[in-house]
């Protein structure tokens, strides 16, 4: 048997590490912290199925719901970053779309 809160208490640390890396993404950083959080995340993938291996299927179903709000955290997080970004490249889309109207107007009146 595995000391089950010892090992949860780990995994919601780097879950925990993966939600702070990915809300001080900037575009400066992007590829150091998405680098960090590719590494935190293989390491999250080898606990969980050294947990796994070890775990009765009732453990398991009490470290599932543990760690549950901190996954689904981490997706919102993750969905918030992707929605952001998706805004502001509509909204450049729309301003270079505005730019080349006034491009077009200010050739034609000439």
């Amino acid at each position: 048997m595995i000391d089950l809160s010892t090992k949860v208490a780990s995994l919601k640390m780097d879950w925990n590490s993966v939600i702070e890396k990915l809300l001080g993404i900037t575009d400066e950083n992007f590829n150091d912290n998405f680098r960090e959080i590719k590494t935190i995340a293989l390491h999250l993938k080898n606990s969980e199925n050294e947990i796994k291996s070890q775990a009765t299927a009732e453990e398991m179903k009490k470290i599932d719901l543990e760690l549950e709000d901190v996954t689904k955290k981490t997706k919102n997080t993750f969905d918030n970053i992707i929605k952001d970004k998706e805004e502001e490249i509509n909204r450049v889309s729309i301003e270079l779309s505005n730019l080349t109207n006034q491009k077009k107007l200010a050739l034609y009146k000439r």
